[in-house]
């Protein structure tokens, strides 16, 4: 009966059980300034007395007796609802690993098992899961509700569960989602969109036709927008190379941070126009996407040897990382003039990329510890090279 009284019960009855114990003390507080507290020999100031006093003492034992009632409840109840999770989530690890039949009936905790299974799983096993949600009637629960008049609250837990079952069913009614004014709710809808986009097999330009709208409205800040591009993963392609031919330079940086953290090696010849941009910030942002891709296209090389010499000093460090991948010889000498640049960062990564070249280069950053013209330039090789990473 408690547990069906729910929690606004639970909070109702003890604001009631606080106003009782604060009209007693009002009570017995009034009583004790009153004329009929004065004079002794009324029998009304002994009975106010007394009533408030009981009054006071049986509202707090009574909120007393309710907190622990309550905890106990509440305990109880998220232990058994525990239980449940772990159960259900062991039915389903055995139809995972082992493909046995799944249950045809099964309570509403097995929601939770499967949402909790779903995380961290690879896409077949998370297309199991997703088929076993929508075929207990889960998906269909909660598309309703979302179609209702709900909470804040509850509604964001609801884009909560299909950000994770990424079930295709819920696509138009997270794009009704992103509609709403509550900002909380937009962006909740936004990466469950992107999460049910990330599945294999999802059309690329499809994503590029949803999504390349809402990110040049401004609707999303780019925080949230690069999330979900990393989310999306390989089926983020035509939409990344889509606003690399912004103008807007802070989307074209988003495009390049995104192909830095994706590492989808296929992308590193997208990069190649801006390493000789005009603007620093995205000559950097190029040359820190190729030296996380590992993968320095051929062309790119004369590029990232002069990206050496930049004025900028964040620039010649995002170059002397980059060198690692290049396959030229021609860029050992240009690490080994690095070793004197007047920026620490600059030196550290030129003697970082001669030591992880390979033997030739790291020869010449040997040679360079003992005779190079540079005294700092010295010190740094053999820092390196003593260096055990």
């Amino acid at each position: 009966m408690w547990y069906r009284l729910g929690i606004a019960s639970f909070l109702a009855i003890s604001l009631l059980i606080f106003l009782g114990v604060s009209a007693s003390l009002v009570a017995l507080f009034v009583a004790s300034l009153s004329d009929l507290y004065l004079r002794l020999e009324s029998p009304f100031s002994l009975i106010a007395v007394a009533v408030s006093l009981a009054a006071a003492f049986l509202s707090l034992i009574s909120l007393s007796f309710f907190q622990f009632f309550h905890h106990s409840v509440s305990l109880r109840q998220f232990r058994r609802q525990q239980g449940q999770v772990t159960y259900w989530m062991e039915v389903f690890s055995d139809v995972l690993l082992f493909t046995d039949e799944a249950p045809q009936w099964v309570q509403k905790s097995a929601a939770y098992a499967l949402l909790e299974l779903s995380e961290g799983i690879d896409d077949q096993g998370s297309l199991i899961l997703m088929k076993l949600y929508e075929s207990y009637g889960f998906l269909a629960e909660d598309l309703r509700l979302l179609g209702k008049r709900i909470s804040l609250d509850k509604r964001s837990r609801i884009l909560g569960r299909l950000s994770l079952i990424r079930h295709p069913r819920a696509v138009e009614q997270l794009k009704l989602e992103l509609a709403r004014p509550e900002a909380v709710v937009r962006s909740a809808a936004f990466q469950a969109l992107a999460r049910t986009y990330s599945r294999q097999g999802m059309s690329t330009a499809e994503v590029k036709d949803i999504f390349l709208p809402m990110i040049l409205e401004g609707r999303f800040g780019l925080g949230l927008i690069e999330e979900a591009l990393v989310v999306l993963g390989e089926n983020a392609g035509a939409l990344l190379y889509a606003l690399l031919e912004e103008k807007d330079s802070s989307l074209v940086k988003l495009a390049l941070t995104v192909i830095e953290r994706s590492k989808y090696q296929d992308w590193a010849s997208w990069c190649l126009p801006w390493l000789d941009h005009e603007l620093a910030e995205l000559r950097a942002a190029a040359l820190r996407a190729l030296a996380k891709l590992q993968l320095v296209p051929l062309e790119a090389s004369e590029k990232i040897e002069l990206a050496l010499a930049d004025p900028q000093w964040f620039v010649r460090a995002q170059a002397a990382n980059a060198s690692i991948g290049v396959m030229t010889d021609s860029i050992d000498d240009a690490l080994l003039k690095a070793l004197a640049d007047q920026n620490w960062w600059v030196r550290h990564n030129a003697a970082k990329a001669l030591k992880e070249r390979g033997s030739q280069p790291r020869a010449l950053l040997s040679w360079a510890a003992q005779h190079h013209e540079d005294r700092y330039g010295r010190d740094m090789a053999e820092q390196i090279l003593a260096s055990p990473v």
